[in-house]
Order: C-alpha cells, then structure tokens, then sequence
C-alpha cells in the first residue's frame, strides 16, 4: 500500500541491499571480534570472558585485578592480555576469576566472571578501547521474564512494582516490609511506641510527596543488634497488576538444584549429568559436583535476614534493635543451651565483642570485613563456627578481666564445643557444604592453641617428652591439609579473595631456591648450609629462607599476616628436627618468636615470651659460641637474662640483634 506523504512499501531490490548491509556488518563484527586475544559473552546480568593461555602457567604467574570500572589480565612480566576501562561499573564482590584447565590448545584459560552493576542494559564491548558490537541487534528470547530464574525473575518483578509505586506516591516494597516490621513489634511490645510528630518527619524524609507513619523506631539502642527475618511479600495487588501489562503464568518447568559448581558460578542451567555435565563437556572445563553433606541445622532465620536485608545490618540502622531477644532465643536454640537462659545475654554481649572489638586484634582490615560480615552470617547456622566465635570473645574478655569467673566457664564451655564438633565434621565428607565453617573454625582456632594460662618455661616442650608438648605449632599445618582436600572448589569460598592476596603477598615463600644465596650468614652457619644445598638434602633450608624474608618486614601488627604464614609453611621434617630438640631447628623457632612479639598480640605474647625464654635456658650451656650469640636477640625481646651477656658487654662484642638488619 502506498499514497502520497506515506512511505513507500520496500521493493524486492531495498530487500535485498538491506539483507546485504546486515550480512556485511555481521561478517565485519565478528572479524573485529575474532581478532581479539580473548572470547566474551554476556547475559543481561553478567558478562564472562575466557582468555587461553599457556598450559604451563599458574595462578602465581596471573596478574590480575578487578576494580569498579577497569580490569587488567596479563602474565607476569608480558604485556597484558586485556587491560582497560569498563564500559559500565561491576559489582567487585560478586565478580571472579579462575584458571581453568581445558581440553583445547594451548591448554589452560582465565575465566573472568563480571557482575554487572545495571542488569538492564547489554555491554556493546568489555573495555572502552575493543571494537564494538550492535547490541541493538541482540534478539532476548521470548517470554524472557518467564524464562529468567526465580531469583532474577522475583528481582525484576520488584523493580517495576517499586517503580510505579513511586510514580503513584505509594510506599515501595521496601518501606512496606519495614511498616510490617514496625507494626509487628509494636503489637509484641505495646509499651513502645513513636510519636506522630516523630513518624511525620521520618515518612517525610522517606517520601517529601507522601506523608503517614513511618517505619523507623527512633532512639531504640543495645549493645548487639541483629534483625531476624521475617518474609513478606511485595504488597502488590492484583488491581494494581491489571493496571499494567498483564504477564503470562510461567511454564513448568523442573529447577536444576543439584547441578554442578562451575554452572552455577556461570548462572547457567545444568543438566546434572555426572561426572561430568554436556555443559561443561562443551567447554571443556573442569566439572566439579558438591560431595555429600553432613547432618546439619538448615540456615537460621537471622542468617537469611541479614543477607537479605543488609541494609538493616548497620550502625545507622534502629530497625534491627527491636529484636535482641530474638537473636538470643536463636542462639539457644542453635547452640540448643536449653534452660540455661542465664548464659544468653553473655552469648550476645560476646557477639558484640567480637563484632567490635575482637576482630581488630586478630586479622587485618581486609579479613575483619569478612569477620564482620560473611562470617557472622555464616555462624547464625552454624553451631560449630558459633561456638568457636563465642569462645575467641570470652578468651578476650577473660585476657581483659583476668579473675572473671563467668568468662572462665563459658570460655571452657565454648571451646570444648567447638574442638568436639569440628573433630566431628572433619570425619564427616569436606566439601563446598562446610569448607567455610571449617576454614574459619581452623583460623580462629589459632587464638586457642596459642593461648598461656601462664608464664612458665620450665613447662615448654623442649622439657618436655610428650609429643603433644607441641601441638601448639604443629596445629597451625590443619589448614594446608584442609586446603588441599578443597582446592577443587576453592575459587566458590567466601575465603577465597583473603587466599589469593596473602599468596600474592608471600609470593617470595614459593618455590625456595637452592644455596644459602640470601640467607642470613649466621644462621645459614649453624644450619649447615652451602651453596649446593637444597630443600630435599636439609630440611631447615626452607624455613630459614622464609625466616630471611621476615627479617626483612617490618617489626609491627603490619606484619602479622606474613608471621603467620611461616608457621603455616613448615614442614614435617622441620617438626621432626624440633621435636629432637635440635639446637638449629630450635635457633629458628626462637628468631620467628621474637619477631611474632613485635604484633603485640594478647592470645599469642604470653606464649611467645614463655616459649623464647625456654629455648634460651635450654641452649644457654652450650659450648658453640655461634649458637651463644644467635641467642642473644630473642633473650632480649622475652626479658631472659643469658649468662654470657655480662661478659660479652664488658668486651664490648655487639649483639646480634636484627632491629638493625645484619648486611649479608
């Protein structure tokens, strides 16, 4: 059909040109694309891209980093594989990468995983500086809504009912869920109450165009504040439904809930076939299934409230104050302490503890978000990691109040729960269903096994017989043997960034070179090393390497994670040559001891002073002067006064003593 003014329908020939200009941009596209030294596909939540590298590379040899609004992928010491701007904001937390192995040349790959900040809105290229595609050509399959996951599906849903409330002055989903919250406790607690005037300036403040009572209680204050969920629905009725456009029921369908790993980090549906899923077989990438689980609570109610509310879960939140007796009756009724209700304020005041004071004395500023955060979270289903958090508080507060006898009990208490249920769990399958409690429960075990009731050397192992006298050290190795039972599942961990960055930090401790090359020469002496020496032929090479490095970090709390990670390291035969009391073995104990007394820490000084000044009157009678003078340092820091120190000051012989670095 055609009239003057009106377009005229497309000739055969307009067709065809068309056809032509697509065909051309299409072929011209993907040669850009293929031109490209990494593959990428997206979905309107996220963005992957697989970048091959070669078979021989580790993840030690990646450099890669992952902000807000740049990535940069590339091999140590080469030029980067993909570096630049992004062309959209990522949600850093949510994203990742892996190495991957493949059944394709060259052999290996990273998998980036970008989680997309607007879910809305397709990427035309993942760095500013790539050649571009036509996302207006990106064709979504039908009923897409329909076809989304739950989750997504639930979250686009909300956004359009939020959005047309707002567009009508009505309360969101949010601020209804709040009133809920609101109206709930005040029918529980009728002696609470907020004034009108209050709530006017509260619900004006949400809403200038809406006024009504608000949904914030003001001035509601307690020492541990942690809100227990409560679900509620959107509040969407279905007039309000029909007022838009009207979407189809969706078709059944059968959830895929036991897929694989790898497929549900890439958010994508598993067919579950085992060992290994078509998916994954298309790809070529490792297929890894959880192992099967252990017995245990299903998440509590406080857990799931806090990761679906977080913004509740703040300082500057009074919602979740409302629900202290809440939090203490879950923590009876996970620990399940029955009629001893007279412990429950003390669970949540140690919480508190923790939360606030703890966790600074015990990791750094990127692990104490992960304390604050995940690892709370975690605990509120996890008895085993409750009791253990619990315990950590009370040894705390027992260090602060010495003659406490309440925190004696309950520190006794907690620890013997959480020793007895993570000896339990280990006999159990390890997999992705409980490596986190695990880890975190071997982590801040630490803060135990280091633990001194008292200041005495007379009761050190090196006085000692017991094989068990030692267990305080030889315990830090639990979490290599837990990390080498999880490595396929590692990269899922909420432990996994806290991993990777100190590898990276202590990247110098890998693969130790043979020689005494960059040793200290003294202690390279008594340890008998040469220049042919190697880790296999001495076993004190490895950890006199490490202890080199240390020596040259500086002496402070700031320092603590590498300090840490020494113990972490030492090997078998190391254990084996302490447990002979060998005078080298025990030399490089005493060194990293003294060093450890620089963090100040109040789980670990009591041990470290009792352990060094041990070690010093067990070699002090030895006619080695070499020996004698690699003494002298850690009598210093732990106060012991050496024999020979009085006639070494009256001739006037320096100490050895590493705050002025020995030249080597």
């Amino acid at each position: 059909m055609s009239s003057t003014g009106l377009e005229q329908d497309p000739t055969p020939k307009d067709i065809a040109d068309r056809e032509r200009e697509e065909k051309e941009r299409k072929a011209k596209e993907e040669a850009e694309q293929a031109q490209l030294p990494y593959k990428w596909t997206q979905t309107i939540r996220d963005v992957d891209v697989t970048i091959p590298v070669p078979a021989n590379i580790k993840g030690r040899d990646l450099d890669v980093v992952l902000t807000k609004t740049k990535i940069r992928v590339a091999i140590k010491g080469q030029e980067a594989l993909i570096e630049g701007d992004l062309p959209h904001p990522i949600i850093v937390d949510e994203s990742s990468w892996t190495l991957e192995t493949t059944s394709q040349p060259p052999g290996k790959e990273v998998s980036v995983h970008l989680d997309k900040v607007n879910k809305m809105e397709w990427w035309a290229h993942v760095v500013t500086t790539a050649p571009k595609i036509d996302v207006s050509k990106i064709t979504p399959e039908n009923s897409s809504l329909s076809d989304l996951d739950g989750e997504t599906r639930a979250m686009v849903e909300k956004m359009m009912y939020d959005q047309r409330q707002k567009e009508m002055g009505g309360m969101t989903s949010d601020e209804q869920r709040k009133m809920d919250i609101l109206k709930k406790f005040q029918a529980e607690h009728p002696e609470t109450s907020v004034s009108p005037e209050a709530a006017e300036r509260t619900q004006t403040k949400t809403n200038p165009q809406r006024s009504g009572p608000s949904g914030l209680l003001q001035g509601q204050k307690s020492l541990f504040r942690v809100p227990m969920y409560r679900s509620s629905g959107t509040g969407q009725s279905n007039s309000e439904r029909s007022t838009e456009r009207a979407y189809h029921a969706r078709r059944p369908h059968r959830k895929s809930r036991s897929g694989c790993l790898t497929c549900k980090r890439r958010r994508v549906k598993c067919d579950e076939t085992r060992p290994h899923c078509l998916r994954c077989q298309k790809h070529g990438v490792t297929c890894v299934y959880t192992g099967p689980e252990c017995p245990t609570n299903e998440r509590g109610v406080v857990s799931v409230f806090i990761e679906k509310n977080p913004e509740l879960v703040s300082p500057s939140s009074s919602q979740y104050s409302m629900y202290l007796l809440e939090v203490a009756d879950k923590i009876d009724e996970l620990l399940q302490l029955g009629s001893k209700k007279r412990h429950l304020p003390d669970a949540v005041r140690a919480l508190h503890h923790f939360h606030h004071a703890t966790t600074p004395t015990i990791a750094n500023q990127r692990t104490q978000i992960l304390l604050r955060n995940q690892l709370m979270q975690l605990a509120f289903s996890t008895p085993l990691l409750m009791h253990t958090i619990i315990a950590v508080a009370t040894s705390h507060l027992r260090h602060a109040v010495p003659d406490n006898t309440p925190y004696k009990m309950a520190e006794a208490y907690h620890w013997q729960q959480a020793i007895s249920q993570y000896s339990k769990e280990l006999g159990c399958a390890v997999g992705p269903h409980n490596m986190d409690a695990l880890f975190s429960t071997c982590l801040l075990m630490t803060v135990h096994a280091f633990q001194l009731e008292e200041y005495n050397p007379r009761k050190s192992f090196v006085f000692s017989d017991d094989p068990q006298a030692l267990s305080w050290l030889t315990l830090q190795s639990g979490l290599r043997h837990l990390l080498g039972l999880t490595k396929p599942w590692l990269y899922v961990s909420m432990w996994w960034e806290v991993f990777m960055a100190s590898q990276h930090e202590n990247q110098a401790f890998e693969d130790p070179p043979p020689g005494r090359e960059g040793l200290h020469p003294e202690l390279a002496d008594i340890c008998g090393i040469d220049d042919t020496t190697t880790e296999e032929s001495n076993p004190y090479l490895a950890p006199l390497r490490m202890l080199s490095l240390l020596l040259q970090a500086e002496r402070s709390i700031k320092s603590f994670s590498k300090y840490t990670t020494f113990m972490g390291r030492l090997l078998p035969s190391f254990w084996a040559q302490l447990a002979k009391k060998d005078p080298p073995a025990l030399i490089i104990l005493s060194w990293w001891l003294a060093m450890l007394d620089s963090c100040k820490c109040w789980w670990a000084e009591t041990r470290v002073r009792s352990e060094c000044a041990a070690i010093c009157m067990y070699l002090e009678n030895s006619e080695d002067p070499r020996i004698l003078r690699l003494l002298e340092f850690p009598a210093e820091v732990c106060g012991y006064l050496l024999g020979h120190v009085q006639e070494c000051a009256e001739m006037e012989v320096p100490l050895i003593v590493p705050y002025e670095p020995v030249s080597w």
